[in-house]
Protein backbone atom coordinates (compact mmCIF):
# COMPACT_ATOMS: atom_id res chain seq x y z
CA UNK A 1 0.00 0.00 0.00
CA UNK A 2 1.36 3.38 -1.00
CA UNK A 3 0.32 5.77 1.79
CA UNK A 4 0.46 8.74 -0.59
CA UNK A 5 -2.55 7.28 -2.43
CA UNK A 6 -4.59 7.50 0.80
CA UNK A 7 -4.09 11.15 1.77
CA UNK A 8 -6.55 14.00 1.33
CA UNK A 9 -6.60 17.55 2.63
CA UNK A 10 -9.38 18.62 5.00
CA UNK A 11 -10.55 21.37 2.61
CA UNK A 12 -11.03 19.03 -0.37
CA UNK A 13 -14.55 18.00 -1.32
CA UNK A 14 -16.34 14.73 -0.79
CA UNK A 15 -16.29 14.37 -4.58
CA UNK A 16 -12.48 14.56 -4.46
CA UNK A 17 -12.41 11.92 -1.74
CA UNK A 18 -14.59 9.55 -3.76
CA UNK A 19 -12.40 10.07 -6.83
CA UNK A 20 -9.32 9.12 -4.78
CA UNK A 21 -11.05 6.08 -3.29
CA UNK A 22 -12.18 5.02 -6.76
CA UNK A 23 -8.52 4.72 -7.80
CA UNK A 24 -7.64 2.37 -4.91
CA UNK A 25 -6.67 -1.01 -6.31
CA UNK A 26 -6.82 -4.55 -5.05
CA UNK A 27 -6.94 -5.16 -1.34
CA UNK A 28 -5.83 -1.67 -0.29
CA UNK A 29 -7.90 -0.09 2.46
CA UNK A 30 -10.77 2.22 1.49
CA UNK A 31 -9.72 4.69 4.19
CA UNK A 32 -8.27 8.13 3.56
CA UNK A 33 -6.05 9.97 6.02
CA UNK A 34 -7.30 13.54 6.40
CA UNK A 35 -4.65 16.22 6.78
CA UNK A 36 -4.88 19.88 7.71
CA UNK A 37 -1.71 21.05 5.99
CA UNK A 38 0.81 18.51 7.35
CA UNK A 39 -1.09 17.51 10.51
CA UNK A 40 -3.22 14.35 10.65
CA UNK A 41 -6.71 15.32 11.81
CA UNK A 42 -8.66 12.13 11.11
CA UNK A 43 -9.74 9.48 8.67
CA UNK A 44 -12.68 9.14 6.32
CA UNK A 45 -14.11 6.13 4.51
CA UNK A 46 -16.53 5.70 1.63
CA UNK A 47 -19.15 4.73 4.22
CA UNK A 48 -18.64 8.00 6.10
CA UNK A 49 -19.25 9.91 2.89
CA UNK A 50 -22.37 7.90 2.04
CA UNK A 51 -23.82 8.46 5.52
CA UNK A 52 -23.07 12.18 5.23
CA UNK A 53 -24.88 12.37 1.90
CA UNK A 54 -27.88 10.59 3.41
CA UNK A 55 -27.84 13.23 6.17
CA UNK A 56 -28.10 16.07 3.63
CA UNK A 57 -24.43 16.93 3.24
CA UNK A 58 -23.58 17.97 -0.30
CA UNK A 59 -21.00 16.21 -2.47
CA UNK A 60 -19.32 19.60 -2.88
CA UNK A 61 -18.86 20.08 0.89
CA UNK A 62 -15.34 19.89 2.26
CA UNK A 63 -14.67 16.57 3.96
CA UNK A 64 -13.92 18.50 7.13
CA UNK A 65 -17.73 18.84 7.44
CA UNK A 66 -18.31 15.07 7.36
Amino acid sequence: MNINNHIIQKKQSARDALAILNKVEGTDSLTLFVLDKDKLVGTITDGDIRRGLLNNFEISHAIGHF
